[in-house]
């Protein structure tokens, strides 16, 4: 088989863990495994050249961000409530952060900020440290704003873990600050990949859309603000992309509506004849 049949099979193949077939954007990211690896190859000469330059690179598609319902939100929060990880959850429907992102919150990433006339507010100190930005630039570390009600809340889970800290019998492992409580795994920060099972497990126990999934939270997040005409910039800030473009482009189904809005509201106001 060459590279390109096996490249075409690829679409073929059926996931066993969701039952469907490779997306585009996986099929994508194994393509690029591939290539580096043919590349490593190529340079140290153990073969003579790097096929998978001369095969024809796949086109991804786009497919819109699954948005949580107004309807279903409620319910997942209340179904979510019952478990310890609960506050990780309402922290990404209320910031918009990568998943990675909350579950890797230190202590000391949490803190105050002045904002404007001697006001202070609450506010997440966030780097990222994977290969989709560099931690060195500005969309690799940024605040993350939290508003008072979101601030009580995490605030609320750091007394009582410290409160139970003061009578466990376990120490805590790291400066993490969400960390399992039960014995068995006191101490151990939650994992991501945990975190979207869970979120995941909790949408088919309820019965909602199955195309839900963790990253959900934060494309409401952002979806919430751009309807409510916050900046395309802001946004793009507070998600962390590295440009702006990367926002319209994931978010062109809410960008219609707001240009009609503004239409609406500003330019037919004119009223110049």
């Amino acid at each position: 088989m060459d590279i390109v049949e096996w490249q075409g099979n690829l679409s073929l193949v059926i996931s066993e863990r969701t039952g469907k077939r490779l997306s585009s954007k996986y099929i994508s990211n194994i393509r690029t495994c591939l290539f580096a690896i043919l590349e490593a190859a190529n340079e140290w000469e153990v073969t003579e050249q790097n096929v998978m330059r001369k095969v024809k690179v796949p086109k991804v598609e786009t497919k819109e961000a699954p948005i949580i319902e107004d309807k279903d939100l409620p319910l997942i929060m209340e179904e979510l409530k019952k478990h310890e990880s609960y506050t990780i959850f309402f922290l990404l429907f209320y910031t918009g952060c990568r998943p990675s992102e909350i579950v890797g919150l230190k202590y000391k990433d949490y803190g105050t900020v002045d904002i404007e006339d001697g006001k202070k507010s609450k506010a997440f100190f966030v780097q990222r440290t994977s290969n989709e930005d560099n931690p060195k630039t500005e969309s690799g570390r940024r605040t993350v704003i939290l508003p008072p009600m979101v601030a009580s809340v995490l605030d609320e889970y750091i007394k009582k873990k410290s409160e139970r800290n003061l009578v466990s019998l376990f120490a805590e492992k790291n400066d993490i600050i969400f960390t399992w409580q039960k014995p068995t795994k006191y101490g151990e920060p939650f994992s991501a990949l945990y975190i979207s099972r869970k979120f995941k497990k909790t949408i088919r126990k309820l019965g909602l859309d199955d195309s839900y999934y963790l990253y959900s939270f934060r494309h409401t997040h952002a979806t919430n603000l751009l309807k409510k005409g916050v900046h395309a910039k802001i946004v793009s800030e507070r998600l962390g992309h590295r440009d702006i473009k990367i926002t319209l482009n994931t978010y062109s189904h809410v960008v219609p509506a707001l240009q009609a809005k503004v239409i609406t509201d500003n330019l037919l106001d004119l009223n110049v004849f």
